[in-house]
Formats: structure tokens, sequence, C-alpha cells
């Protein structure tokens, strides 16, 4: 079995958009969907943030023990040339909130089986939004990182406390040059490219 996160419950939606047959129950108060057509997978909501993403991932991670566990969500380009819709592979996650010279970096255990279906290179995990494509610009030259999201330090710290297998894989849903999008079209730019998660997670099924 195969463990999927999401940070929010639209991005969950949108990778499961036109799947049928799911079903729900829960794990220490966390919901836990499957579906009919994929019976490895569990699919369930951390939240919001570094410490959200820690604490569901041990709880669902302790009561399942999946073999597998993938982080999945939305991210802000700092690469100026990844475009909406591009998936991108955190290797490797770093942390930014410390703010420190040298940001805690943290790197896949395991390769992922099949790395031509994504891009790989460093995902920024801050402590806010970024929407100012001139503080894009300044992250990615002081990082060299792809792209910015939210939860990965957290995932990544407990897959290092653990001795787990996972990944974090990103879709692109805000280009470097983009400002703050509606919530509207961040909701449509998710329904069009999150499906494309999907032969991703396959590939992630040794």
């Amino acid at each position: 079995m195969i463990l999927l996160i999401f940070p929010f419950q639209a991005e969950l939606e949108a990778f499961l958009s036109g799947m049928t047959g799911r079903t729900e129950t829960k794990v220490r108060g966390i919901r836990l969907f499957s579906v009919e057509a994929e019976p490895e997978w569990r699919l369930a909501v951390c939240g919001q943030g570094k410490v959200e993403a820690a604490l569901a991932t041990q709880i669902l991670s302790d009561a399942l023990e999946p073999r597998a566990l993938m982080l999945l969500g939305s991210a802000t380009a700092l690469d100026p040339s990844l475009i909406v819709g591009d998936i991108v592979m955190a290797d490797p996650g770093i942390e930014w909130d410390f703010d420190a010279d040298k940001a805690p970096e943290f790197r896949m255990r395991r390769p992922f089986p099949e790395p031509r279906r994504t891009l790989s290179g460093p995902i920024l995990s801050g402590d806010k939004d970024v929407f100012d494509p001139a503080q894009k610009a300044e992250l990615f030259e002081r990082f060299g990182a792809k792209a910015l999201a939210w939860e990965g330090a957290g995932f990544h710290r407990y897959l290092r406390r653990s001795g787990k297998t996972g990944w974090e894989v990103r879709v692109i849903t805000e280009e470097a040059k983009e400002g703050r999008l509606t919530l509207a079209a961040l909701k449509e730019r998710m329904a069009t490219d999150f499906p494309s998660l999907r032969p991703v997670v396959r590939a992630a099924m040794f």
C-alpha cells in the first residue's frame, strides 16, 4: 500500500477527478480515502504547513504501515523556465524558515523508480506564500530551488527519522513571473493538471 498525502482537500479532489467508487474512513480523526480502481492507494489531507504535514504523516504511517509515502501538492515556480503543469520532484527538499546561512536539506533515501516522468531538483519548504515575482527571483538566486511550497520539510523530517521511503512531488500552478492567483484560477489549474500525477504515483508502486 502507498500513502498519498495532500495539503488541501481541493488538491486531493483534483487528483481523483473522474475516478469513481470512493470510500472514506477515519484514522485518529484524519479522513482517509480509497478508490476501487487503485486498491493500493490510500489518500489523506494533512493540512497546511510543516507541522501539520509531519503530524499527519506520523499518525497515518504508524496506523497503516505503508511501503512508501508521497507528498503531492501544488507549488509556485521559482525557476523562470518552469511553466504551469510541470511536475517537480524534490531532490533535495530545503527548509527555508530557519533562514540559516546553510539551510537544512533533505535528500531522497531511495531514488524514484522512473525519474524521467518528472523534473527533479530543489524544492524550497517555506513558512509563507510568496507572490511577488521579484522575491521569487531572489529566492531562486539564493537557493537555486525550482519551486516553493510549505509542507515539505515536515514530511522529509518524518522520512529521515523513521527511515521510510517517500517522495515529495509538486505540480507547478503558478509561474515565477506571475503574482497571486484567484482561488478560482488556482482550482481550474489544479483540475487540469493534477490528474497527470496519477502515472507518477503508479510508477512509484514497486
